[in-house]
């Protein structure tokens, strides 16, 4: 009984996770790997929203609780946090990351006519979110930030966000093999500085798809 619960959570964190990944690894390449720069983040993205994602059906408010400090700590632990400014901006981070998804899954039922392409809400909270806690970092520790700042931020959130939303819509549509071809197809054709320039036609071209592959696996 338990296994059969935990198989669709643990498949829904990995395609949120490889959906966050391909979808920074598609605009930023290799830099998403390196840690010591801000498209890390992607990764880190992945981890956490993927965990929530997948235990929010499953758990109560207590384990909630619990996944969050141990993703808080998670975070803090693989940025070397040491001073109180960056264990905020940790928080602060884990906190819109939470937030984001819960926000996501809420409109996912608000919006049950929306059958596909869910994933670009999910793109569009995550953008606003993550751009909003850089908002209210800046207000804690008193400082300016530059608007190209907040604009990078909106941009990494919407890529994040379209990847996990993805994963997740792909998991509810039980299409997982195609969902992997897909998040392959976007490392192989990375370096075409073509793929850059048409994401609508890329995101449109995915929502169909997920429609088509929905209603096939459904006949069957």
């Amino acid at each position: 009984m338990l296994l059969n619960k935990l198989k669709p959570a643990l498949l829904r964190f990995t395609l949120c996770l490889l959906g966050s990944i391909a979808a920074g690894y598609a605009y930023f390449g290799h830099q998403i790997f390196d840690h010591h720069l801000t498209c890390f983040q992607f990764i880190l993205f992945g981890v956490v929203a993927g965990i929530f994602v997948a235990a929010w059906p499953l758990v109560n408010a207590r384990w909630l609780l619990v996944l969050g400090i141990l993703a808080y700590l998670g975070v803090v632990i693989q940025a070397k946090s040491d001073t109180p400014v960056r264990l905020i901006r940790d928080a602060v981070w884990v906190l819109s990351v939470i937030a984001a998804v819960r926000i996501s899954l809420l409109g996912d039922r608000v919006f049950p006519s929306l059958k596909v392409g869910k994933f670009v809400v999910w793109a569009a909270i995550f953008a606003i979110t993550h751009t909003g806690a850089l908002f209210l970092l800046s207000i804690i520790q008193s400082v300016t930030v530059n608007p190209e700042l907040y604009l990078m931020n909106a941009r990494i959130g919407a890529l994040a966000g379209a990847g996990i939303g993805l994963g997740h819509e792909l998991t509810m549509a039980n299409v997982v093999i195609w969902a992997i071809a897909m998040i392959a197809m976007v490392f192989l054709i990375q370096d075409a500085p073509v793929v850059k320039k048409i994401y609508p036609i890329l995101g449109g071209g995915t929502a169909v798809g997920v429609a088509l592959i929905s209603k096939i696996s459904k006949a069957k």
